[in-house]
């Protein structure tokens, strides 16, 4: 072997570690920020479900891929829950994931909310509701 063949084999296995290090790194990226979005929809989802249950609204939610942002009732029930339309804009991947996610977890905090009301909320002397 000679030399600019020993040349071109050290260029060719450093690229290709650079490739390699450069495709981890943007992996690790793509992670991390769905872990921020994930956390960001959990406490959105949460809260947005603490406020409808203390309001009395009973509903879960199913993801609609249209280009309107608003909340529509979709004209169904699940049980003692109305079935509303959560957008999602079908094109844009981080945004139609972080609704995704922020529905997922309403979902599972009102249906947390209503199966055991005792562990969530607590009535004072007054005869107020509060959260515990």
């Amino acid at each position: 072997m000679n030399f600019s063949n020993a040349k071109m084999m050290a260029c060719s296995v450093l690229i290709a570690l650079i490739a390699c290090v450069g495709f981890i790194y943007f992996v690790w990226q793509n992670h991390l920020w769905k872990l921020k979005v994930r956390d960001l929809a959990a406490y959105q989802g949460v809260s947005r479900a603490k406020e409808d249950f203390r309001a009395g609204k009973l509903r879960l939610f199913l993801v609609d891929h249209d280009e309107s942002s608003s909340v529509t009732f979709r004209g169904s029930n699940n049980g003692p829950f109305k079935v509303a339309l959560f957008s999602a804009y079908p094109f844009d991947s981080p945004c139609r994931y972080a609704a995704l996610q922020v529905v997922e977890f309403y979902n599972q905090s009102m249906k947390a909310f209503h199966e055991h009301p005792e562990r969530w909320v607590t009535t004072n002397a007054e005869g107020r509701v509060g959260w515990k």
